[in-house]
């Protein structure tokens, strides 16, 4: 997972989460999916950012500024099988959104050095929603919007979970951020966002 806490540079760049578990001190159990107002069925498909919103955020991130979100969406929009990131679980654990493209989407990464030296037979993979490049192109139209609210102290993609959190300091900013993304158009998918409440940021 990915996230991002308070302040002007967190709106332009993301961080290792296991380094800000000492910044950012969670208060509840877990991240609460956004209500839309409309039913969510499981096999709610993962509806892209339309193109019109998705040009109006520029072009690619230079690559001297780039950070693994960065790269990780643009290796999405490269790869077979909708790459959606990785992880280390007792091995490496890489997130595709079709598993049937499983060798050639292992192969593309090894080729890339993104297996970092692993044998792809013993790679495991894993069947998501989101493709990180949807994820990011969300992630980033969302943040011109959701960082108005001063309720707001952290943000990620998280690839684990294969969604985008946002963590807020009370239940009243939670409400307060419901609403504003109730409010946005095009109106936010099933199974997007998540909204957790991460108490007041701990500097």
């Amino acid at each position: 997972m990915t996230r991002t806490c308070g302040g002007t540079s967190c709106r332009n760049s993301v961080v290792a989460f296991a380094l800000l578990e000492t910044a950012c001190a969670l208060t509840t159990p877990g991240p609460r999916w956004t209500p839309l107002g409309q039913s969510c069925p499981v096999d709610a498909p993962a509806v892209e950012l339309p193109a019109a919103q998705r040009d109006s955020l520029g072009g690619p991130v230079p690559e001297a500024q780039a950070t693994i979100n960065d790269r990780w969406a643009a290796t999405a929009r490269e790869l077979p099988g909708g790459f959606a990131g990785k992880m280390l679980e007792g091995g490496l654990v890489v997130f595709l959104v079709d598993t049937t493209q499983r060798d050639p989407a292992l192969a593309a990464l090894a080729a890339r050095g993104g297996l970092e030296g692993r044998d792809p037979k013993r790679v495991r993979v894993r069947k998501v929603r989101w493709t990180f490049a949807q994820l990011y192109d969300w992630y980033r139209y969302l943040n011109l919007h959701v960082w108005r609210d001063s309720s707001v102290v952290t943000s990620g993609i998280d690839a684990a979970e294969n969604r985008i959190t946002y963590g807020v300091i009370d239940e009243s900013g939670r409400q307060r951020l419901e609403r504003l993304l109730a409010r946005l158009r095009p109106p936010l998918p099933c199974f997007l966002v998540a909204i957790e409440l991460a108490g007041p940021m701990q500097l």
